[in-house]
């Protein structure tokens, strides 16, 4: 999916950073969130599937650790 002018993520929060790729993105949000979307063909997006996500998803992260 192209998107040639930018787009309003709806997250439920503000979103601090926020990475872009050829085929995917990721943001984290202000409560700590890892937020991933895009191509997903080879699993790169860390959900435990290869089909792809067009609406920002949250991954869990590894506990014990914080931003």
């Amino acid at each position: 999916m192209e998107r040639l002018a930018p787009a309003e993520l709806n997250v439920g929060s503000s979103v601090t950073a926020i990475t872009a790729g050829y085929m995917s993105s990721s943001a984290v949000s202000d409560g700590g969130k890892l937020l991933i979307w895009g191509y997903n063909g080879y699993g790169q997006l860390g959900n435990g599937t290869q089909t792809s996500v067009y609406e920002p998803i949250t991954i869990p992260l590894v506990g014990g650790h914080e931003q």
